[in-house]
C-alpha cells in the first residue's frame, strides 16, 4: 500500500466524506483523518493508503478537487520524521529574487520637471 497526504480539508469534514471520494477510484482504500485532542473536530489533513498501481490516478483525479468549498491536495506522503528540505543559505536563489521583483511596487515616478540642484561657485559668491 501506498501513503498518501491529503490536506486543506475543511475541519468539519469526516473519514466517511474522504472514503466517499476514494471509492470511485481505490475502493481499497484506508482513510486517516487527524483530530485535535482539544477541540475534537479535524486538523485539516490526513492520510490514504491506496494501492499502488491506483496511486499516480488518485492523485491525478483528487489534486485540486473542491470538497465542501476547499480545494484539497493529495500528493505521495513524506516519511515520518523527514523534514522539508530548503535553501539554508544566505546568498537569494533565483525564486526569492523574482518573488522580490514581483511584489516590489513599480517605481515611482515624478511628475515634476528634472532640474539641477547643484549651485556653481559664481553663485554661491552672489549670495554673501
Amino acid at each position: 500500500m501506498t501513503r498518501l497526504y491529503i490536506g486543506n480539508l475543511p475541519f468539519s469534514v469526516a473519514e466517511n466524506d474522504i472514503k466517499a471520494l476514494f471509492l470511485p477510484i481505490d475502493g481499497s482504500a484506508r482513510v486517516t483523518l487527524l483530530i485535535d485532542r482539544q477541540t475534537g473536530r479535524g486538523r485539516g489533513f490526513g492520510f490514504a493508503e491506496v494501492d499502488p498501481e491506483r496511486c499516480t490516478d488518485v492523485i491525478a483525479t483528487l489534486d485540486g478537487a473542491t470538497l465542501n468549498g476547499r480545494r484539497i491536495r493529495v500528493e505521495p506522503a513524506r516519511a515520518p520524521g523527514a523534514k522539508e528540505t530548503h535553501n539554508t543559505s544566505r546568498a537569494p536563489t533565483d525564486t526569492r529574487i523574482r518573488r522580490r521583483r514581483q511584489m516590489s511596487p513599480p517605481p515611482a515616478t515624478s511628475t515634476r520637471p528634472k532640474t539641477s540642484h547643484t549651485l556653481s561657485i559664481p553663485d554661491v559668491q552672489r549670495r554673501r
